[in-house]
Formats: structure tokens, sequence, C-alpha cells
């Protein structure tokens, strides 16, 4: 773990001790009434917390959260009460006392007495606070056209220690989206904007549309742009690019957040600027463009007007023209070759293989058999043939056999989802499943009895008062053999800007679909203020079409929420109504977390536990389930300097310890594995494989690799 996670996370978890150790109220009360809130029970959390509040009447969590009570009912006033109430209790701590000023400036903004909410949000500053909600109230105090002193924005700045001005920028090594890796000594003599963060972070999100703007303007300057990533995938990344049409950055993947640290990156953005000599003229942790502020995007635009490259003259680099340097945009593409295959098993045991191609020189959408042996079947059959970027595909075969695959392209000017199905070697015209102005990306398939399937992805959101796209949302159709549905909004409704991506479906034996999804959900659902605002995994069970009860949380809970980014979940389902849930989190290491709904109708899932190696790299994980209900996983986990696959296998009530997949080769990267389960209780494993920077897609059987006789 870096020293600043661990900082963080023993942060957290102190501040947790002294609210609720030193309090009268005890953590499980405080739970209790906070799983009333995330239900939307909240006059049943009323009820809780007011009954609990007649034995502690000064007890300032319970006032606390009777104010957010009274907030999420839109009744402000109460509210403002309950608030003021906590700030005037007996052995109030600082964090607390910080984020209900917060909460009285939000509810004054709600109640017309904008005067007032600066006020509050200008005393969040006087007591001791964590940075999240520091620059919740910096933000609010922008919005309201509030000056912001240099002394509130050095409370949010990087640490002494971290501050990068004025000295030589750290070196790195991290890969693109072709798993090429890059050194910042290779870009010697070129200024370089360097934008760090995260595609589900909301200020990286609203500064998506304004680095483009800067990517314009000075490429041809010979600025270098860098979008810097931390904890995600490449699939991730590349959504996330093409969404903000971003062919001038090239994007770089810190799978185990190792450069956090080294760049200072305490929050998310982080902006770093360097010279053409190699030294940082700017470091900043805070978002530069918030709420239409030009402010802090004039200092930058002043900042890059200023730098000159030092490269080569033209023709001296093959990357540079007229004197300039820049990316190209194929740096940005998935891969060279055949790529990210996605499997599915057919009623006689054929194997079905959906993957993508560059062979024509655009991505499109290819299909490949297998017979039940793993040999493949004729030729390969092209799905899509678009000028567009058609990627993303997912397969899913009928229980009458007819093959159904989806994908995503950039064909009609935005990012769609299509589909397109195989009936006896006969194709379909393909089907635009979404029509919307923004993007849909992420679309995943699942077949259930009947001739029935589930569709589920996730699209942008476009505010329509500033034009900026941020925040996502996630989206299911069902076909009951016939047609399909209009689409059902997944996620809950409220609150309205809150970020959810990455679905994936499975469909029980029962016929219910199960969607699970990354939810980054915010402070304000929370009893504990310092809990941070980071993606968590929930899932929603729906019949025909409609969402059956409420949303689930299933992301980490063992060694807390507050502290684990969860994302990438993959879903299974049991030939009876058993669930299992496998995803990555990022807690200090990157590793696999798995759990499971036993019978489908538990009113929770079971604890989480890590499937993969504690003291490795690991991520991307997909889970099947054999037809007697057994479930195997497998993963891909990093050996040295390559990605390996890796699997464990449910036996005798638990999970075998990690062990390395047969079939790939040694030398070679390996990435998106899927696993399915075919006909035979035979398991297999479909991967992408880059040997020398040619990409190939693989189908091995799931099996434990042995060492060779000898060793």
């Amino acid at each position: 773990m870096n020293k600043w996670m661990a900082a963080f996370i023993s942060l957290m978890l102190m501040t947790a001790s002294l609210i609720f150790g030193g309090l009268a109220v005890g953590q499980g009360d405080v739970q209790s009434i906070t799983k009333k809130i995330l239900d939307k029970d909240l006059d049943g959390a009323f009820a809780e917390a007011s009954a609990r509040l007649k034995n502690h009447p000064a007890d300032a969590v319970l006032l606390k959260l009777l104010g957010q009570i009274e907030y999420e009912r839109g009744r402000y006033a109460e509210s403002a009460e309950f608030i003021g109430r906590s700030l005037n209790a007996d052995a109030l701590p600082s964090g607390l006392k910080a984020w209900n000023l917060l909460y009285l400036g939000m509810g004054c903004e709600k109640l017309k007495k904008p005067e007032e909410a600066v006020v509050h949000y200008r005393d969040v500053f006087g007591v001791e606070a964590d940075r999240r909600t520091l620059v919740r109230a910096l933000q609010a105090l922008r919005r309201l056209g509030q000056p912001v002193s240099s002394e509130m924005y050095h409370k949010i700045a990087p640490r002494d220690e971290y501050r990068l001005e004025g000295k030589p920028a750290p070196d790195f090594a991290l890969p693109d989206l072709q798993g090429r890796m890059h050194t910042l000594s290779e870009w010697k003599g070129s200024p370089l904007f360097i934008h760090l963060g995260t595609t589900w972070c909301g200020g990286c999100q609203g500064e998506g549309q304004a680095v483009e703007k800067f990517v314009e303007k000075y490429k041809s300057r010979g600025v270098v742009f860098l979008k810097v990533n931390f904890g995600e995938s490449e699939a991730a990344l590349k959504d996330f690019l093409n969404h903000y049409r971003a062919d001038g950055l090239l994007g770089l993947v810190d799978f185990n957040c190792r450069y956090i640290e080294t760049y200072g990156a305490t929050s998310w953005p982080t902006t770093v600027i360097v010279d053409e000599k190699g030294i940082v003229r700017y470091h900043s942790v805070e978002a530069f463009y918030h709420g239409g502020n030009q402010e802090p995007f004039e200092v930058l635009d002043g900042i890059l007007s200023r730098l000159k490259s030092a490269v080569a003259k033209a023709g001296e680099d093959p990357d540079c023209e007229n004197g300039a340097c820049s990316i190209k945009s194929k740096g940005n593409a998935s891969a060279a070759g055949d790529f990210h295959p996605r499997l599915a098993v057919d009623g006689q045991g054929r194997l079905w293989m959906a993957y993508i191609s560059d062979r024509d020189g655009d991505n499109n959408v290819y299909l490949r058999g297998y017979d039940g042996n793993g040999k493949a079947m004729g030729k390969d059959v092209p799905v899509s043939r678009s000028l567009g970027d058609d990627y993303a595909c997912d397969i899913a075969v009928a229980s009458d056999d007819s093959i159904w695959i989806t994908w995503v392209s950039n064909r009609t000017g935005v990012y769609d989802v299509f589909l397109k199905s195989y009936k006896n070697g006969e194709g379909s015209k393909d089907m635009k499943i979404t029509r919307t102005t923004d993007d849909a990306f992420g679309p995943r398939l699942a077949a259930g009895p009947g001739g029935r399937l589930w569709i589920t992805y996730y699209r942008w959101n476009t505010n329509p008062e500033n034009g900026v796209s941020r925040d996502r949302d996630v989206f299911a159709r069902f076909y009951d053999g016939t047609s399909w549905s209009e689409e059902t909004e997944v996620n809950p409704l409220e609150p309205k800007v809150e970020d959810h991506s990455d679905p994936a479906v499975a469909v029980d034996g029962e016929g219910r679909a199960w969607i699970a999804w990354s939810f980054d959900y915010h402070q304000r659902l929370y009893a504990n203020p310092l809990n941070a605002d980071l993606p968590t995994i929930f899932a929603q069970k729906l019949a025909d079409g409609r969402k059956e009860g409420n949303a689930l949380f299933v992301g980490v809970r063992e060694t807390g929420n507050d502290s684990s980014i969860d994302v990438f979940p993959s879903l299974a389902a049991g030939p009876g109504k058993d669930i299992w849930c496998a995803w990555d989190a990022f807690a200090g290491t990157r590793r696999v977390i798995l759990t499971s709904l036993k019978a489908g109708d538990a009113a929770d899932f079971s604890a989480d536990i890590v499937a993969s190696d504690v003291r490795a790299v690991a991520c991307t994980p997909s889970i099947a389930v054999d037809r007697a209900g057994v479930p195997a996983l497998v993963w891909r986990q990093l050996d040295g300097d390559r990605w390996r696959l890796y699997g464990s296998r449910y036996r005798s009530n638990e999970w075998s310890e990690p062990f390395p997949v047969s079939g790939p080769a040694a030398k070679n990267d390996c990435s998106d594995p899927v696993l399915v389960a075919g006909t035979d209780g035979a398991l297999w494993v479909a991967f992408t494989e880059r040997t020398g920077g040619k990409a190939e897609v693989r189908l091995v059987r799931f099996a434990e690799r042995r060492p060779a006789s000898g060793i």
C-alpha cells in the first residue's frame, strides 16, 4: 500500500472511531438508520432516529442524521434546525462540524438565502475538515459568484512534500491502450499537459470538454497531451476518450495507482504542466474548470501559451509535422489485430465468439464458431462493416439457438448501441438499440428461457444549462421473443446527479434478470461525513422489463466501503436462484472480490471475500456457473511485467487458492478474459493475447497450468 493511500484510510478509520466511539449512539444504530436512508425509507429513518434521540437528546450524530433526512425530504428549514442543534452538541468532532456547516449552506441555498449560505460555506474553512468537504464548499462559493482567497486554495492544495512546481517532473512507465509502454523521457524537448484522474470522477468528467479545447489550440504548437487513468481498465479509458472526442490525448493506464503519490494526485482531477526542459510549471489538485468559471482556465491558457517546443525539426521525428509533435489518434486504438472477445454456448455445445478486429483498417465486429472440443468451424463472419469505430461487443445465444451480438458504433455521429441476430446462418439487419443525442457505451447481453433476452448499457448525460456532459445512467431493455421493450432506467432515479457505469447482466433459473453496476454515490447518503465519494457495486433485480424491489448494496463491506474503489462487476446465475458477483476493488492494491446472493430472494449479498492473491495486482474478473451450479472465476494478474490469467474454483463450499490458467504462452500479455460453461460441464476461457505488438483472440479450456516435468 502506498503511503498516501495508507494515510488516507487511517485518517478515515480514526475519525470514524472518534465520531462513534465518543458519543452515546452506537455505530449499529447509525448504520440501521443510514440503510433506511439508502433504501429511500425516509419516514422509517426519521422515526428510528427520533426514537433514539429521546434517550440521547444531545447526540450530534443523531441530530445530523435527522437534518440529513429532512434535507432529503425537501424540508430545508427543519433540516437547518436539526443541524444547528448538532453544531451546538457536546463533544462535536471537527469533521462533523465541517459537514454540518456545508449542509447548512446547502439548505440556505434551497431556501433562497444566498447571503447566509456564503457565511456557512466560508465557515467550513475555519474548522478542521477533510479535503472533499473543503472542495465542495469552495465549489459552492464559486457557484454563488464569491471570490475565493489564496488561503482557501492553499487548504486544498497538495501538501508541501507533494508540490511539484519548479521541480523536474517525475519519470513514469505506463502502458497505453495497446499495451505499449511509455516513459516521460520519450517526450524530451516537448511541453507536456498531463491530466490525471478517473472516468467516474465528476471533476474529470467536467473538464473533459475543456481539456479538448486545449488540445485543439496547442497540439499544433508541439504540446503533448496525456490522460493518466488511475485504477481502471483500457476499455473504461477508451470509452471516456471516445466520449469526449479526445483524439489528441494519449491515454495511459496506471492500473495500481502507482503514481498517485509521485505526482501528488491527492485528489482528482490533478493537472500538471511540464515545460520543454522537463520542469513542472503548474501543479494543481483542484478542478481548473468548474461551473463555467473561466479564471482557472485562463491561468492554464496563459501558461501553455508561453511554452515552446524544443523538438526536432520536421522530418526528424516520424510523428512531427511542420515542426510540431502531437499524439496520433491511432494511439488510442484498442489494439492491432483481433481483440476483446466475448463468448457464448448454444444448446448443442458449440461455442460462439464475438470479437473486434481492425483487419480492414477500421474496428469492426466478427463472429467465430467452435465445436464442442474448441476447434474453429468455418470462416469468421463479419458482423459489422461500417466505416466508423465499432467495438465493445458482447454475445448471447437464445434458447432457440439464435445468436445475438451487440456492440457500440459511432456510425451515426454519436456512439450508439447496436444489435444483430443470426438464425440458421442468416443475419438480421443492424438494429440501433439506443437513440440519444449523447453517447451510450458498455452493452452486455444475457439470454433467458423462452427466447427471452436482456440488454443493458450506460448512457452519458449533457446538462442543458451549461452543455457539460458528465454523469452516466444504466438502462436495460427486454426482448420477450417477439419485440423489445422500452428502456428501463436501472439505477435509482434519485439523486439525479450521480455516476453509474459498467453494467453486467445475468438471468437466473426463473427468468429474472439481475444487473450489477458501479455506482459512484456521494457523501450525503452516508452517516459518516468522511466516507469518500468512491464507486461501489449495486445490483437490481428485474422481471418482464420492470424493477423488483430496491437496489441491493454489493460492494466491499468487510474492509469498509469508504476506502475501496469498486468497479467492473461480472455476474453469473446458477440453475436455481443463486447469483454470484465478482469485481475489481482498489484499497491500497488492486484485487478481485466476490460475493453471492443465495436463493435470489435474500435481503442482502453475503460477506465479500478476496479471490485473488492479495500480494499481486489483479483485475477484470469473469465469473461463470456450470450446469451443476458450481461457480468458477478467472481474472488477469500481473506477474512481473506481464499480465497472466489466473483462476479459482468453488470446491467443498470454499474457493480454491488462485492458480495460473493453462494455455497462454508465458512470454505474452493476456487480457479481456471471459469464462463460460459448456453443456458437457467443461469451462472455457476466451482472451486476448498480445505477441510483439500484435493481438489475437484465443480459446482454451479452463484448467490449472501444471509445471513442466522435472521442474
